[in-house]
């Protein structure tokens, strides 16, 4: 599902031209990070030792 989700973000948003840089756009940008870091961002489903989410961090700063 999630290679098929970034398959369906590179067809509605074909990589334009923006500009004199030739850089793309945002959204490209973030598909391109979403697809090449995909072992990152889903490992919380493999490793039950990787949280979901930083909650952690933010409730050890809240408690000094």
């Amino acid at each position: 599902m999630y290679d098929k989700s970034i398959l369906m973000g590179y067809q509605e948003n074909p990589d334009i031209d923006i500009g004199k840089g030739k850089s793309s756009s945002k959204v490209i940008n973030l598909l391109r990070r979403m697809d090449r870091l995909k072992g990152d961002i889903l490992k919380f489903l493999f490793t039950t030792d990787v949280p979901f989410d930083n909650n952690l961090a933010k409730e050890s700063t809240e408690n000094v």
